[in-house]
């Protein structure tokens, strides 16, 4: 029986300031592209990876979500979780994740750090289990899974003027996708004006969502969802701050438009608690933060339940995108997959091969496991300390 030996994470982080030759050239799209950025400028991209050997040689990857600080997912993995899980059967891996979780109810910790260190072993241990079987992942969850995943681009950020806004869109189109989603929050005028010219470059046909990032409360929310209601908006996300899920009630109750949530919920129960309050029109959870695998195909057959959409939030580097591609491969009912476009250096040469859509959507990775493998160079490269 294969046991696991050892679990290791990597705290990586790409700096802006890197990219653009200092912090003063940073673009303000890039240090302040939606509403929550506006108190904490975003300095770069950051995640944890988490590699997990078994006792016979074989290793598996995961992707804990880094932002704002990536060493602090990776000293609960090693510190506090690898201890739980040293010795212990590889598979099933529900049950290894039930041990991790079981950790975590008992420090009362179902937020944060905690189950997103949590997501990154359990991804890691999911391919892990695929590279042993010599079978991708989606396979394994289902024999009958997707070859191609659908999405949309994601984000038009807080650009100065509409045409901007417009041309940003406009440029997601021309590359063949068939939705698009644009960040909102700074004031109803505002975001109706920016709305309406990426409707206007988009067309008539394509998805446009719109991503608030918790920036309004209930009555501004409402103002929002009503000016833009003639837009045909396919969904408002996160239009109040993300734990205060009876203000969220409260607008989607009244809301003319559907509404979107689930990135900011860190364990299943959260997310089935968001569906069955009826607080959302669509589940938008991420693989790396919220318990991982199992936690999203819960989430997935409660939405099913309930007649909510499924679209898994995108932001993450390389094995975050390949896991969401996974288990949404498998799912029986076809989900939606969040094609983040932001600057992300981890998401573009952190792994190879490099995943990118096409036509609208993401072919399945081929390969056993997540069908990704991180660079060890690319790991040396963007390493942080503590």
């Amino acid at each position: 029986m294969s046991r696991i030996a050892t679990i290791e994470a990597f705290a990586l982080e790409a700096r802006f300031a890197d990219y653009f030759g200092g912090t003063q050239h940073v673009p303000p799209a890039f240090s302040q592209p939606a509403a929550h950025f506006r108190a904490l400028p975003r300095l770069g991209q950051a995640s944890t990876l988490v590699r997990v050997r078994d006792t016979e040689g074989h290793e598996g990857w995961g992707e804990s979500w880094g932002l704002p600080l990536p060493q602090a997912s990776a000293l609960l993995v090693e510190k506090l979780l690898a201890p739980v899980l040293k010795g212990a059967a590889t598979e099933p891996v529900d049950a290894c994740a039930e041990l991790l979780w079981t950790c975590a109810r008992q420090y009362g910790h179902d937020k944060g750090f905690l189950p997103e260190a949590i997501s990154g072993i359990e991804l890691a241990l999911w391919d892990l289990a695929g590279r042993r079987a010599g079978k991708p992942v989606a396979q394994m969850l289902n024999p009958q899974a997707r070859e191609r995943i659908a999405c949309y681009a994601s984000p038009v950020p807080f650009l100065d003027r509409p045409e901007q806004s417009a041309a940003a869109a406009r440029a997601f189109a021309e590359q063949g996708h068939r939705g698009v989603k644009l960040k909102v929050g700074r004031g109803v005028e505002t975001d109706r004006t920016h709305a309406a010219a990426v409707r206007a470059a988009l067309g008539p046909q394509a998805e446009l969502m719109l991503d608030a990032n918790g920036a309004y409360g209930v009555e501004s929310a409402l103002q929002l969802a009503r000016a833009v209601e003639p837009l045909r908006i396919a969904w408002l996300e996160e239009p109040v701050a993300p734990d205060d899920l009876d203000a969220l009630v409260r607008v989607k109750r009244n809301s003319p438009v559907p509404l979107a949530a689930g990135e900011h919920e860190f364990c299943p129960a959260g997310l089935r608690a968001l569906v069955e309050r009826g607080a959302v029109d669509v589940l938008t959870p991420n693989v790396s933060r919220c318990g991982g695998i199992g936690a999203v195909r819960s989430a997935a057959a409660c939405a099913r339940e309930h007649g909510v959409r499924l679209a898994l939030h995108g932001v993450g580097a390389g094995i975050t995108l390949a896991a969401s591609l996974h288990v949404l491969a498998a799912l029986p009912v076809e989900g939606l997959f969040e094609a983040n476009r932001f600057l992300n250096p981890l998401r573009e040469s952190l792994t190879q091969p490099v995943l990118s859509a096409r036509d609208g959507a993401f072919d399945l990775p081929a390969g056993p496991g997540w069908g990704v493998t991180p660079h060890p160079e690319a790991l040396r490269r963007f390493a942080v300390s503590a």
